[in-house]
C-alpha cells in the first residue's frame, strides 16, 4: 500500500500539519488578565498550563497561564504567568530566589546546572518588580535562559517567567523584552 494511502499515515500528517499551524501562529494578547503583550513568534497560548517549579515554593497559586512552542528536536521554550494572592514582600522575593540557587543551583566544579543571577530591580506595567537570569548548562554547553520577574500589586503578586529552551530565543534581549511587556490588566 502506497504511504499517501495508508489511513494512519495521512491522519498523521493531517494532525501534524494541524500542529504546526499552531504553532506558527501566535496567541497574542487578545485575552482578558494578566499578558505579555510582546510574545515572539511561534508560541501558542495554554490557558490551563501550570509551571512545573512555582517561583514561591509553598504558595498556592491563584491561576497560571503560558504560551508554548516547540521543535522537531523536542526543545521548547515557554512563557508563564502565575498569580498569587495578596502583596508578596520584597524580602520574600529574594528569600526565594535564593531558595531556588540552593535547591537547584549549580554545585562548584560542575560542568552542568543552573547558574542564578542578580536579583534586579526593574518597572513592569508601571510598578517596581523584582527580576532574574538563570542559564543552564549541561557538559559545559548552555542550554537555556530563563529571566524571571516578580511584579507585586496591592492585591496580587505575579511571577512572569520566560524560559527559553530554543536556540531561537535564547537572546536576552528578546528574553527581557518579552517578560517586561507584562500587564496585569
Amino acid at each position: 500500500m502506497s504511504p499517501t494511502r495508508n489511513p494512519r499515515i495521512v491522519v498523521t500528517g493531517w494532525l501534524a500539519l494541524g500542529l504546526s499551524l499552531a504553532l506558527t501562529a501566535c496567541s497574542g494578547p487578545d485575552r482578558p488578565g494578566p499578558n505579555v503583550q510582546d510574545v515572539p513568534k511561534g508560541f501558542a497560548f495554554d490557558a490551563n498550563a501550570s509551571a512545573a517549579r512555582k517561583v514561591f515554593l509553598d504558595a498556592q497559586p491563584l491561576d497560571q497561564s503560558g504560551w508554548f512552542a516547540m521543535n522537531s528536536n523536542d526543545d521548547h521554550s515557554s512563557i508563564m504567568i502565575t498569580t498569587y494572592s495578596g502583596q508578596i514582600p520584597e524580602d520574600a522575593i529574594y528569600a526565594a530566589r535564593a531558595a531556588h540557587e540552593q535547591r537547584w543551583g549549580r554545585r562548584a566544579g560542575s560542568t552542568s546546572g543552573l547558574d542564578y543571577g542578580p536579583v534586579e530591580e526593574v518597572e513592569i506595567d508601571g510598578h517596581d518588580a523584582f527580576a532574574w537570569e538563570i542559564r543552564q548548562f549541561y557538559k559545559g554547553d548552555l542550554s537555556s535562559i530563563d529571566w524571571v520577574a516578580v511584579v507585586p500589586y496591592e492585591d496580587e503578586t505575579y511571577s512572569v517567567e520566560f524560559h527559553a529552551g530554543m536556540e531561537e530565543h535564547m537572546d536576552p534581549d528578546l528574553i527581557r523584552r518579552t517578560v517586561e511587556s507584562f500587564e496585569a490588566k
